[in-house]
């Protein structure tokens, strides 16, 4: 996989977004630089995210993420957990970009699993309704 590309279907009211894996920088171990901003390469895929994301803009009352990772191999596969708050962040709305039009504490946590290995890394990002209206 080499671009970032999405996918909306209104049958199951889902957004789906293939993002490609860049690599440990999208961990929330190592995102930042010492003096707290947020590396470069990282914004940029953010932003990209967020401009995929926006398709669902108003479209969930509170979305569920569900993240798939599809790696190369065993030694490649960072850890899922590490990778939410990078998405998340992606997804929020921020004074630069609208994601899907909400602070990222209205998302729900959906599964977080490895999917088919990929010669080239990439995420699958699949945004639905959550079951809890609550």
């Amino acid at each position: 996989m080499t671009g970032a590309s999405a996918g909306w279907s209104n049958e199951h009211n889902t957004l789906t977004i293939f993002m490609p894996y860049i690599g440990k920088c999208l961990s929330v171990n190592h995102y930042r630089y010492k003096n707290g901003h947020v590396r470069p390469e990282v914004r940029r895929w953010q932003v990209i995210l967020a401009s995929l994301a926006f398709a669902g803009n108003g479209a969930f009352w509170r979305p569920k993420i569900t993240i798939v990772g599809h790696f190369k191999d065993k030694r490649s596969m960072p850890d899922m957990s590490n990778l939410t708050k990078v998405i998340y962040d992606g997804l929020k709305k921020t004074d630069k970009h609208d994601g899907l039009g909400m602070d990222d504490k209205w998302f729900q946590d959906g599964e977080h699993r490895y999917g088919e290995r990929a010669e080239e890394p990439y995420l699958e990002i699949i945004i639905t309704e959550s079951e809890a209206q609550a």
